[in-house]
């Protein structure tokens, strides 16, 4: 056999997600999160008694919905059909009709997923609204009325045996791709330890928020949050103006 007839081709390909890849999808990303600070910030509470695997198991109902969502609206990328996950958000150039009919799946979600604050003790949805009351202001402060136009990055999981091939990083390059030629800037919220990550895909840091500071129930450091934003490439910028 010759060297090139014996050659494979390793390089990951992102594909879009099917309904099939749901189980391992899911998987997988509940157990890249298992170290996620900010959901260490919200369920780890003085008052949270129940079993550590309950934050798992709603993690996994709001991930089908979600994911199943995010196929049918054709806005989930994969490697290795759920090793590795990014999903995002267009911006609302979309047709009206639908954008309405978007609307209303993602209504009926979030619907659904409000039986869990039942679940939820006092302390967690204290940490809860505190997360929504600087999130939201600090979003609005640093992208204003942008945030329409832009496209939203809103998950990025590796299976943690499978960190460190390159997975993450071919999905980000591909929508960064999609964003150049659509001349469109991309923002995301991540954690503060992986800013660097992002950094090298021409994110930068925006805005931030700090978790816990004056929680007294809170008895490690702040959870920074930051919001990152990355503009389209100058030279699609200039092309599109040619």
């Amino acid at each position: 056999m010759s060297l090139l007839g014996s050659y494979v081709d390793t390089k990951p390909h992102p594909e879009l997600l099917t309904y099939g890849d749901l189980p391992h999808t899911v998987d997988c990303t509940v157990r890249a999160n298992h170290d996620d600070p900010a959901g260490h910030y919200l369920d780890d509470t003085p008052d949270y008694h129940g079993p550590p695997s309950r934050r798992d198991k709603r993690a996994t109902v709001s991930l089908y919905l979600s994911f199943s969502d995010c196929i049918r609206r054709r806005e989930a990328w994969t490697v290795n059909h759920g090793d590795s996950l990014m999903t995002f958000a267009a911006a609302v150039t979309i047709p009206r009709s639908r954008r309405c009919f978007n609307n209303i799946i993602a209504g009926i979600i979030k619907a659904v997923l409000s039986v869990y604050k039942f679940t939820f003790t006092k302390e967690q949805l204290k940490r809860r609204t505190e997360l929504r009351d600087k999130l939201d202001p600090a979003v609005e402060k640093a992208l204003g009325s942008r945030v329409p136009e832009l496209i939203s990055l809103d998950a990025l999981s590796t299976a943690p045996e499978r960190q460190g091939l390159g997975y993450a990083g071919t999905l980000v390059n591909q929508l960064a791709v999609l964003a150049d030629a659509q001349s469109r800037g991309i923002w995301l919220v991540t954690n503060l330890y992986t800013t660097g990550f992002y950094a090298r895909f021409g994110f930068k840091v925006v805005g931030s928020v700090s978790l816990g500071v004056d929680n007294p129930t809170w008895e490690k450091g702040p959870v920074v949050l930051c919001i990152m934003l990355r503009e389209p490439a100058e030279s699609y910028m200039h092309n599109g103006e040619k």
